[in-house]
């Protein structure tokens, strides 16, 4: 599975204040990332598949070792899925032979879907968003929002964003004034839809992503299990 790029990660967990510009001790996620698998400052979805959810990206920053999206909306998956912590520039010298290969994000291992229910939920798994966390491969997957329906329920200035396929929610903007600081009109979906983002500079070597993967490309990202070291995001889903 191709990873999905910083973008996707972030609107795993965009409605989680400092979930991607801030969360360089948690790594990427602050998971999801959803990608499944990324904190919820204003609604948004719990760290995990940093991302299961989320864009590759996860998935730290507040939650759940399974990732979900809180009842107010939001993915990522990344979230998210796990992917990308504030950092400076600059790539590990392994980028030019890593990029190459199909990368995946770290999210936490599973055997079936009930394994990714954040603690206490109800209606969990269900083929219903939010409820609708899927266990692939033995990695959690975060839950995809289908319509915008999904998302408007928990908050009327959600839609449902789709980046590199992966749908999330995520909050609707046409400017920065739209957005909650540090969050800004700077998201951009598959089809040039705007949502509010919050931008970290990325990744700056394997360390700064803390056991969500390895830095390549300023993002987290996992080639095998053994590149995830995170308690409890041990699973990589390519």
């Amino acid at each position: 599975m191709a990873v999905r790029g910083s973008t996707g990660l972030c609107l795993w967990i965009s409605l989680a204040a400092l979930a991607c510009s801030t969360d360089s001790t948690d790594g990427a996620g602050g998971a999801s990332a959803g990608g499944s698998g990324g904190a919820s400052a204003s609604g948004g979805a719990d760290a995990s598949s940093g991302g299961a959810g989320g864009a590759t990206g996860g998935t730290g920053a507040g939650a759940s070792g399974s990732g979900g999206a809180s009842a107010s909306g939001g993915v990522a998956g990344a979230a998210g899925d796990a992917a990308t912590t504030e950092g400076g520039a600059g790539l590990d010298a392994g980028t030019d032979a890593d990029a190459a290969a199909a990368t995946g994000f770290c999210t936490p291992p599973c055997t079936t879907a009930s394994d990714c229910c954040p603690a206490g939920a109800t209606d969990c798994p269900s083929n219903q968003y939010p409820n609708n966390y899927q266990c692939v491969a033995g990695g959690c997957r975060s839950p995809e929002c289908s319509t915008t329906t999904d998302c408007s329920s928990q908050n009327p200035k959600l839609d449902c964003f789709s980046l590199s396929g992966f749908k999330s929610c995520g909050l609707t903007c046409s400017t920065d004034t739209d957005c909650t600081l540090p969050l800004t009109c700077s998201g951009l979906d598959d089809s040039n839809a705007k949502f509010c983002l919050a931008q970290g500079s990325g990744c700056s070597d394997d360390a700064s992503c803390n056991g969500y993967g390895k830095c390549v490309a300023k993002l987290c990202v996992c080639y095998a299990d053994t590149d995830c070291t995170k308690a409890g995001f041990t699973k990589c889903a390519l």
